[in-house]
Parts: structure tokens; C-alpha cells; sequence
């Protein structure tokens, strides 16, 4: 009888140490998406590119809200693409958030913008706002990449 009651608390066991074995192998969140990781630099730099022209044109015309629409427009498509292939991956809802973060912030600047020239110190905020962010996309797809990311 003894053996009766020992073989259902060592098949336990057993179903216990092959969880605790394949645990290990369960993926917490997306695979690496080189795309994503290319597209987020991209967009930086189209970014920088922003701010910088910002720059040079202080004070000018040229500086004017109507002259920065189609870098704006050219941001948002690539974001979009971005957003749209994260939510393709199953278990990708962190890059996808943070991309919607990356659109809301470009959504701000904007409307910021339209109001009239960006005085440098606002310019300089947002500018280290916009990098912090494709900066924590870039950290976590080069985790994912990494094998750090829970996997």
C-alpha cells in the first residue's frame, strides 16, 4: 500500500520538475525585431533632424510651423508602420506602448508648434523627452535581442 501512495507523489514530482525544466523556455515577451530596432533609430534621427533645423532657423520664418509639416507627416507614417508591426508579435504590448508614447509626444510637439517658433530651452526638454523614449525601445529590443528580456 505504501508504494500505492508514493507513486501519485512521484508522478507530482516529476510534473513539477518538467515545468520547473521548460519554465525556462516560455518567452515573457516578444522576439527581437530587427525592423522595429532600424525604424526607432530612423525615427530619431528624423527627430534630430527636427530639432536641429529648429535650431538653425530661430527667429526666422523658417522656423514656422508650416515648413516642418512633412517631417511631422513623414514621422507619424513610420511610427504607425512601427506600431502596427509590434502589434503583430504576440506578446510585444511593452514596445507597443512605448511607440504610443513615441506618438503622443510627436502629437504634442506638434500641436506646440502650431502655436508658433519653439523657444530653444522648450526645444531642449522635448528633444531629451523624444530621446529617452526611442532610447528605452532601442534597450529593449537589443535585450530581446540579447536573450535578457525574461526569455
Amino acid at each position: 500500500m505504501d508504494r500505492a501512495r508514493a507513486l501519485p507523489s512521484r508522478v507530482g514530482l516529476a510534473c513539477v520538475l518538467v515545468f520547473a525544466l521548460t519554465a525556462g523556455c516560455v518567452h515573457f515577451v516578444a522576439d527581437y525585431d530587427d525592423q522595429i530596432d532600424q525604424g526607432i533609430s530612423d525615427v530619431l534621427r528624423q527627430f534630430q533632424s527636427v530639432f536641429t533645423r529648429m535650431e538653425r532657423t530661430a527667429g526666422s520664418e523658417a522656423a514656422l510651423y508650416p515648413n516642418f509639416v512633412r517631417d511631422y507627416d513623414d514621422i507619424r507614417t513610420k511610427l504607425r508602420v512601427l506600431e502596427a508591426r509590434a502589434r503583430a508579435h504576440v506578446k510585444n504590448d511593452l514596445t507597443v506602448q512605448m511607440i504610443d508614447l513615441l506618438l503622443d509626444s510627436l502629437g504634442k510637439l506638434e500641436e506646440l508648434h502650431r502655436m508658433g517658433p519653439i523657444p530653444i530651452e522648450q526645444q531642449a526638454v522635448v528633444r531629451r523627452g523624444i530621446e529617452t523614449s526611442c532610447t528605452a525601445i532601442l534597450k529593449l529590443e537589443l535585450a530581446k535581442k540579447r536573450g535578457d528580456s525574461g526569455s
